[in-house]
C-alpha cells in the first residue's frame, strides 16, 4: 500500500486493544499510532 513514486510502504496490522497497548514502545514505536491509541484509550471509544 502507498504511493510507490514517493517511498511509502504502508503496512495495515489488526490488533485488539489490549493488544496493541502492549505493542507500543516495542513493536509499535511511530508516534501518530502511540498519540492515536492514547486518545482512543483515554479519551475515545476505549476510555
Amino acid at each position: 500500500h502507498g504511493v510507490a513514486s514517493e517511498g511509502e510502504d504502508i503496512e495495515i496490522v489488526e490488533l485488539d486493544i489490549d493488544r496493541a497497548r502492549a505493542a507500543i514502545g516495542t513493536e509499535i514505536v511511530d508516534a501518530k499510532t502511540i498519540m492515536l491509541l492514547q486518545w482512543a484509550l483515554l479519551d475515545g471509544p476505549f476510555a
